[in-house]
């Protein structure tokens, strides 16, 4: 009896702690909006909200939450493992399952929540945090006073007090609380809006071989990517992730003559404009080109025999904008019936995951169509390496920046 009586004071005693704080959190509940991003938050009295590179701050005293919309190329389960990976969580002790995981441990110091949630149009990632330094002070404060000695006298190692262990340690970190974490999952339920951010994870990559073996590359070894190639071309991608050709050569017919492309010779940029789209059409696809703008240093990028040069382009596909880096290039095959166009490119959809461009600029790295080519490849290639097209997700300054994306996610 004595100890189911001492049970049911533990319980109700469990219990009136809950209520104690988790009570109050939905009564005082307002509803905070990010004014930059248009991101609408109900959090308790007390909490402002504000965003900076990519990431939302809700702050209120020491505590201090903050959420990533992340649009990530990972599951929520990979997304997770990747994040634990970067993070190094003390004592980390993962929960959870289905659409909502949470971690908790120490991280710098502090007491930390990570609460990760798949959500319609992004990977919700929430941490809360605790404050550092000092913080409770254990025992009542007291000065213990040392007797002087004489300088050249040896002193005596003296066992130390339990009560001056307890001294010893005066302060810690302020501990994150049941009511904080049961804040955290109601902040991160009631999210509405907001700005997502590619999360630029480092995608597996696998070497392709086309079957006449006369071309290979490395491509995302990710679900859902299709390819094909021969004759020297590699191409592939999927929908709603990215998607590359390299090295296709299109013969086009002069207007008055029949054939399934028919243009006028044009400049290579123009080329991008008035037969892409036919080309892609043939395949059944509807492509609008946006706009195109050539890359700075880029002329004569494909050597001698082609009057072309470098472009960053943006398109649509199926109404689906897209934006990458395009090699055009306009040659003479030899006949006045019509010319030839050639072109490689790598582009991803806007607003997709993040990782797959610097994936595809390794694509375009990495392919071989022929020993003969590979000099100028190698000097391509490096061009493409050195290519800024400012803002641009075929960037490398972009991927550079966004590639330790769990790393600034983590020290802010």
């Amino acid at each position: 009896m004595k100890i189911n009586h001492f049970c049911r004071l533990i319980l109700f005693a469990a219990v009136t702690l809950v209520l104690q704080y988790a009570a109050p959190a939905t009564s005082q509940a307002i509803s905070l909006k990010e004014p930059q991003t248009g991101l609408t938050v109900d959090a308790p009295a007390g909490y402002s909200v504000s965003f900076s590179k990519g990431i939302y701050t809700l702050s209120k005293g020491k505590l201090k939450i903050r959420l990533m919309l992340a649009r990530s190329p990972f599951s929520l389960s990979d997304t997770v493992k990747s994040y634990l990976k970067a993070a190094r969580i003390k004592r980390a002790k993962k929960r959870g399952k289905g659409d909502i995981v949470k971690i908790q441990g120490k991280l710098h110091g502090k007491s930390v929540v990570v609460m990760f949630r798949k959500a319609a149009d992004a990977i919700e990632i929430a941490t809360l945090s605790g404050s550092s330094g000092k913080g409770r002070v254990h025992g009542n404060k007291h000065k213990h006073k040392r007797k002087k000695r004489k300088k050249h006298k040896k002193r005596k190692k003296r066992k130390r007090s339990h009560r001056a262990v307890l001294m010893s340690a005066t302060y810690e970190a302020r501990p994150l609380t049941v009511a904080d974490v049961l804040n955290l999952a109601r902040i991160l339920r009631s999210r509405r809006g907001g700005r997502t951010v590619p999360l630029q994870l480092k995608i597996p990559m696998r070497k392709y071989v086309a079957p006449d073996r006369g071309s290979s590359a490395l491509v995302p070894d990710m679900p859902g990517w299709k390819y094909t190639g021969g004759g020297g071309v590699v191409a592939g991608g999927n929908p709603a992730q990215g998607g590359f050709a390299l090295g296709v050569p299109v013969t086009v017919t002069v207007p008055g003559f029949s054939g399934q492309i028919v243009n006028p010779l044009v400049p290579p940029d123009r080329a991008i404009i008035e037969v892409w789209p036919k080309w892609v059409a043939l395949g059944g696809d509807n492509l609008q080109v946006l706009s195109v703008r050539a890359v700075p240093g880029t002329n004569g990028w494909l050597g001698p025999n082609f009057f072309s040069a470098l472009y960053a382009v943006r398109f649509t596909v199926n109404g689906v904008r897209w934006q990458g880096l395009m090699a055009s290039g306009v040659f003479d095959i030899g006949t006045v019936l019509g010319w030839g166009w050639y072109h490689s490119y790598i582009a991803v959809p806007e607003n997709g995951p993040g990782g797959f461009g610097p994936a595809l600029i390794d694509t375009w790295a990495s392919w071989d169509n022929s020993k003969a080519s590979e000099q100028r490849l190698a000097q391509a290639i490096q061009t493409i390496l050195n290519t800024h097209v400012q803002g641009w997700p075929i960037d490398p300054d972009v991927f550079q920046h966004a590639a330790n994306a769990w790393d600034a996610y983590i020290r802010e």
